[in-house]
């Protein structure tokens, strides 16, 4: 059963309250103790990726015209006759945050996933992203308020429990976090994503053998037209052992595959091999490939949301200064 509308709007109260905090705190400046310590000088020097990994490309021309087509497109259906609905418009106004924040431009996005849940305050889609944007800002509270929003409204759609489960991880409630996922991971076992985010999570309660065996026998399940279809088995071939990290990166910067395609492949790329070198213990290394995965500038992507976090928590950990706007951040200087 959904909340009654009354308890359902106080809520929507309180996380949009929270939304707008968290957005303020995106723009704060956040400095640490003065950099004392080798460790964390020793951490800012040269780019440590070898340059041979290093492939940086253009975002696609092409898709940014499109989306912003599409903008125009939507905020015309708003300002006309053809969505009159508090429902229709609350779809355009998610629709537009979706791109908006596919573009970068976040604070546009977080106006309109406010507007849909204003023009329908039971809108699921618009709580399972501010949901993501919650979580990422370490409003994690909050962040589950929304997810669990979103659940009860649309039990069939099950990412929110993925996102949930991520947001759990990155509050290192690492028990919390495995059924979620193991859930969202039995419902699709062609799902390589779903399987590399429990194998992560799952790295956190059992030892790194046993999770990797989990991790072996869920990649056996899936079917070979499914590996055959989708680019990121390779990443699990390489957490696996099966596949070099040099083989590894040059599929993801193959130029057989299109712009967009490339793009999106080295973000998720870089962030999974950061996420390795983490696991070793080589956090500078880590800490290159997480601004890599950066570098391509795919907003929407929830690696490159949270190769953010990885490298605010490297940041912490180092006791140097944290990011003050993450859409601004994306150079990489790898002299």
């Amino acid at each position: 059963m959904v909340k009654s509308l009354k308890i359902l709007k106080a809520g929507t109260e309180r996380l949009v309250l929270a939304f707008f905090l968290c957005a303020g705190l995106c723009s704060c400046s956040l400095l640490s103790p003065r950099e004392t310590q080798g460790e964390a000088l020793s951490f800012l020097g040269a780019f440590s990726v070898p340059k041979e990994d290093i492939v940086i490309v253009e975002p696609s021309k092409e898709n940014r015209d499109r989306d912003q087509l599409i903008v125009i497109q939507l905020s015309q259906m708003l300002e006309s006759s053809q969505v009159k609905s508090p429902s229709a418009r609350a779809e355009v106004f998610y629709d537009l945050g979706i791109i908006y924040d596919r573009l970068g431009l976040e604070a546009s996005a977080r106006s309109m996933f406010l507007n849909s849940l204003s023009e329908r305050p039971d809108f699921a889609p618009a709580y399972n992203i501010i949901g993501v944007y919650l979580a990422q800002n370490e409003n994690f509270q909050d962040a589950y308020e929304a997810f669990d929003s979103a659940l009860e409204l649309d039990p069939d759609n099950l990412y929110p429990l993925m996102n949930r489960a991520i947001a759990l991880y990155y509050a290192g409630r690492y028990s919390l976090a495995v059924p979620d996922m193991e859930r969202f991971c039995d419902d699709d076992l062609n799902d390589p994503y779903r399987m590399l985010w429990l194998y992560l999570i799952e790295s956190k309660t059992l030892s790194h053998g046993e999770a990797l065996a989990h991790l072996k026998d869920r990649y056996q399940k899936a079917t070979v037209e499914a590996k055959n279809d989708n680019w990121a088995f390779n990443v699990v071939d390489y957490y696996l052992g099966e596949k070099s990290k040099k083989t590894l990166i040059e599929e993801m910067s193959s130029n057989e595959v299109p712009l967009a395609e490339k793009q999106s492949r080295l973000c998720e790329g870089y962030f999974y091999i950061g996420k390795e070198f983490e696991r070793l213990g080589q956090d500078k290394l880590a800490y290159d490939y997480f601004k890599l995965s950066i570098a391509t500038q795919m907003y929407g992507y929830l690696e490159y949301r949270y190769a953010f976090s990885e490298i605010k928590n490297l940041r912490k950990q180092y006791d140097f200064l944290e990011y003050s706007e993450p859409s601004q951040d994306n150079e990489i200087d790898s002299e």
